[in-house]
């Protein structure tokens, strides 16, 4: 585990949601893997592979790969919508009963009044609003970002908005697409996870270095 301490300031953090701000992946795993069984169990097991060789993608684009490798054929819109709904159904209640990630408390309070914080997440943006606001979240953040919104997008217009160059911002994330829409708008990145142990980035195996980071005096 990463341990040294560093002071972190920046102008603005940005917060993946799933495994970042929630321990909810692996219920959207099971979800996963549970909607592709009406295909059968293979179909399923690659549904679920595909899934977490791509966390931090959309649920939309996972769904069309399904159709065109597994199933052989185009989504189509209606279908896709229908896969969605399904997919939330399935899990939103276990993610609104999920616990945060060990250390996010901690974090938000070192930060939230000294950084404008957001959420750039691959959750769709209505159901992300949803999940913030029964979770009681809603008021924490300046701006949330769901699908269909590309991260690094979003981290460049939130610089934009802010007057800031992109390298002041922080991305917090927990998957190499995370890692990756920090590299391509120039932000800096923590990393949740032992994934991130060799990258070059802060990193921890929650978000308890985030916090003492932030709280450590200047």
């Amino acid at each position: 585990m990463w341990v040294e301490v560093y002071f972190m300031v920046y102008a603005a953090i940005v917060f993946d949601f799933d495994g970042v701000i929630l321990e909810s992946t692996e219920v959207k795993s099971a979800a996963f893997h549970d909607l592709a069984l009406p295909w059968g169990k293979a179909a399923a097991d690659w549904m679920l592979e595909y899934h977490l060789a791509h966390f931090g993608v959309s649920r939309f684009l996972k769904f069309e790969w399904f159709f065109q490798n597994v199933l052989g054929r185009e989504i189509s819109p209606e279908e896709s919508a229908a896969l969605s709904d399904r997919f939330t159904a399935l899990c939103l209640e276990k993610i609104l009963e999920a616990p945060f990630v060990p250390g996010f408390s901690e974090t938000l309070a070192q930060a939230g009044e000294r950084f404008p914080l957001y959420v750039a997440s691959a959750t769709p943006q209505k159901e992300l609003e949803q999940i913030l606001e029964l979770r009681g979240l809603q008021d924490c953040f300046q701006k949330v970002y769901g699908a269909p919104c590309k991260k690094s997008e979003v981290l460049l217009e939130i610089a934009a908005a802010l007057g800031a160059e992109p390298q002041e911002l922080l991305m917090v994330g927990d998957s190499p697409w995370d890692l990756a829409a920090a590299k391509e708008a120039g932000t800096a990145f923590y990393g949740r996870g032992a994934r991130f142990q060799d990258s070059g980035y802060l990193w921890g195996e929650d978000l308890h270095n985030l916090a003492a980071c932030l709280a450590a005096p200047a």
